[in-house]
């Protein structure tokens, strides 16, 4: 059985844990709040975006944009969003996992599989596990700030796909659902899917000016780097509330191991203290009978 004085130290150091644990805990709180305000904001004008140019691809047909066009996948880029460090629970495992499947059955039915991995984690492990896979990777600032952060990967996404270097470009990250929900998402990001729409308004004749290739040229592409920088701005909102609830979580435990330490050490301090008291009761009654 430990000594109370080793016992003392392990509580010392409990207590130390708990109070980083529960600065990072903090930390993370106020960045979530902040990510969690840019991808909630960005939300409405993302989805509004994607409403207008679903709107008209219910006008167009597929040849009329390059970035509409399907064809036969031989090869396929996947874009995965993971965090930089750690600490963040199951948040990078679950959607790995995914990613992973996803790979495997991509490969098994003969098509070529890209990754361009933003962050750090996914960055390992892919050097690991798929190296021949691994196309290239981004950095991840800390915080997301402007598009601008998403236009490296989504320029390469763009070009590679109107240059055929992709078949197709698929996107997997984390979406923020709430502060104790994120959902790891598979995405096609192109070829862009029209989606089934009731909105009255596609029924109705539309106007092209200057023409259908034009307009679809301005707006194709920024749809596609909006969507892109929205799900960067989810993945972000995720990362920092998972950590903060992991962190929430070791703060708790600590708190408990520190109580059960305590118990420990008191039972301890307790048996020496009654083993003592014994000790001097059996002398005293030794010199009480010679």
């Amino acid at each position: 059985m430990a000594s109370t004085q080793e016992l003392r130290r392990k509580i010392k150091s409990v207590k130390g844990t708990q109070k980083l644990t529960q600065a990072m805990q903090l930390v993370s709180a106020a960045k979530m709040n902040r990510a969690m305000q840019r991808a909630t904001s960005s939300r409405t004008y993302s989805g509004l975006a994607w409403s207008i140019i679903q709107a008209l691809l219910g006008r167009v047909g597929r040849d009329q944009h390059p970035l509409l066009l399907e064809r036969p996948i031989k090869t396929v880029g996947i874009i995965v969003i993971t965090t930089n460090g750690g600490l963040a629970g199951a948040l990078n495992a679950m959607l790995l996992r995914k990613v992973v499947a996803l790979v495997n059955e991509r490969t098994t039915v003969g098509q070529t599989v890209k990754i361009l991995s933003i962050g750090k984690k996914g960055t390992q492990f892919f050097g690991r596990a798929f190296p021949d896979n691994l196309m290239a990777d981004y950095q991840l600032p800390d915080t997301i700030g402007s598009i601008a952060e998403s236009e490296d990967v989504a320029n390469t996404a763009i070009n590679g796909f109107l240059k055929a270097e992709f078949d197709e470009v698929i996107v997997a990250f984390n979406q923020f659902k709430s502060i104790l929900s994120q959902l790891p998402t598979i995405r096609t990001l192109l070829p862009v899917q029209p989606e089934d729409s009731t909105d009255e308004v596609t029924s109705s004749e539309t106007i092209f000016e200057p023409s259908k290739a034009r307009v679809l040229d301005v707006l194709l592409p920024r749809a596609v780097r909006t969507q892109l920088y929205q799900m960067l701005l989810e993945a972000n909102a995720s990362e920092h509330a998972a950590r903060m609830i992991a962190m929430k979580n070791a703060t708790e435990n600590a708190g408990e191991l520190v109580d059960d330490l305590t118990l420990t050490m008191n039972g301890v301090r307790q048996a020496k203290i009654t083993q003592e008291i014994s000790e001097i009761s059996a002398g005293a009654e030794a010199l009480r009978t010679r």
